[in-house]
């Protein structure tokens, strides 16, 4: 009996306890600027790390990355990491998926690639992200964490070690501003530092000069034409392949998953970008 009251009365300190934590979350999150499908996100992500141990980021015993085929393509990335002021990369959210409806209204965005990469992201469960071949993020901008833009790898090949980068602003408010160029560095480095990739390769459509351009600036070269492969509207569309192998990589490859994003701490901070060393 005396046993029975005991693990009652611990059951109802342990409920308070709680309660008083969940409170104390819920009006710190407010505080930052979060609203109620944050905060459902929140939840979503606590459960996922309590029930996938495999999400944890791993470290040899000297603190060196472990090798890529104990890891999943998402893990590396499961946290936000700032590529400019007010602006991060993070996973995408199930409440994220309003935001990119509305790009696919825009024709800009039905008449290019990118509409593929949409349609994979509302098409599957936000999850499924990190135990697949895909890596895919969303590009956003704080304090209201509002996505802008999408960036990631898909049809991930560890047999080969490559994969296919894609990236696009989706805010029309947002373009030109060199996001897409900033988050698609970082990915690059994601993608050969942490994933081990020997080879990135994108496709894009003919004629689309400014988007050219762009992938020859961040060390991408011509690698072929895949004639009349991509049904655009009502037009079939050659479609070019440019590549980058890590060698060939502009900058010297960073370890970029030691460095991750103190969102919280941004969001007190004005919305300036601080990074913190986790090794």
């Amino acid at each position: 009996m005396l046993k029975a009251k005991d693990n009652h009365l611990k059951k109802l300190v342990q409920e308070n306890l709680f309660r008083t934590i969940a409170a104390s979350l819920i009006s710190q999150f407010r505080k930052s600027g979060f609203d109620d499908g944050a905060l459902v996100g929140f939840c979503s992500e606590v459960l996922d790390a309590i029930t996938d141990e495999s999400t944890k980021t791993r470290r040899t015993s000297d603190g060196r990355l472990e090798p890529y085929e104990n890891r999943s393509a998402g893990e590396c990335l499961d946290v936000p990491v700032a590529i400019a002021p007010e602006i991060h990369i993070r996973p995408f959210a199930q409440n994220d998926h309003g935001e990119l409806k509305k790009w696919m209204l825009e024709e800009r965005i039905r008449n290019s690639l990118a509409i593929y990469s949409l349609q994979l992201i509302l098409n599957r469960p936000t999850k499924a992200f990190a135990k697949s071949k895909c890596a895919l993020f969303c590009i956003a901008r704080l304090p209201r964490n509002r996505p802008i833009g999408l960036v990631g790898l898909l049809n991930i090949d560890q047999s080969s070690k490559q994969g296919e980068l894609v990236k696009m602003i989706g805010d029309p408010r947002e373009r030109g501003k060199g996001y897409a160029s900033s988050a698609t560095r970082y990915v690059i480095n994601y993608g050969f530092s942490c994933l081990g990739l020997n080879r990135i390769y994108l496709h894009t459509l003919d004629g689309n000069s400014k988007n050219i351009n762009l992938n020859c600036s961040l060390g991408f070269s011509f690698e072929g034409v895949l004639r009349r492969a991509a049904l655009i509207g009502d037009q079939l569309r050659d479609v070019i392949i440019m590549g980058m192998l890590q060698e060939e990589c502009p900058s010297p490859v960073e370890d970029v998953s030691r460095y991750v994003f103190d969102s919280a701490r941004l969001l007190n901070n004005g919305g300036k970008p601080k990074r913190i060393h986790t090794a």
